[in-house]
């Protein structure tokens, strides 16, 4: 539909979800909690969020690659698993060095990646 965004719009919007990194993830920094880790029912709350998670950005690379946004031929589920990769080590990256660029030349190299462009 003319208009809308596209499935690549919305991964990208994803990828700026990492636009304050140095402020850290309020899901992913609990996967350094030594108390979560040590609570079974914790940690699989923890792993549940993070599936579902990639879950919907599979469902939106299948949705990229349908409406021809990006290329035929991506795996929607390894794809998904990257870009959550992607932003999660943005922002331990941009919190070690202290510098937002660090999360911003890591998620505009992932699109790139996505798009061939770059």
């Amino acid at each position: 539909m003319e208009g809308l965004p596209t499935g690549r719009d919305r991964l990208a919007a994803f990828l700026a979800s990492a636009g304050d990194a140095l402020g850290g993830c309020q899901i992913g920094g609990f996967a350094y909690d030594a108390g979560i880790l040590a609570e079974a029912d914790l940690r699989q709350a923890l792993g549940a969020a993070f599936t579902e998670l990639a879950g919907l950005l599979a469902d939106v690379v299948r949705e990229a690659v349908d409406d021809g946004s990006l290329p035929r031929g991506l795996d929607p589920a390894k794809t998904a698993a990257a870009l959550l990769a992607v932003v999660e080590g943005a922002f331990v990256v941009a919190r070690a060095t202290g510098q937002q660029a660090s999360a911003d030349e890591a998620t505009a190299g992932a699109l790139a990646l996505l798009t061939g462009k770059g």
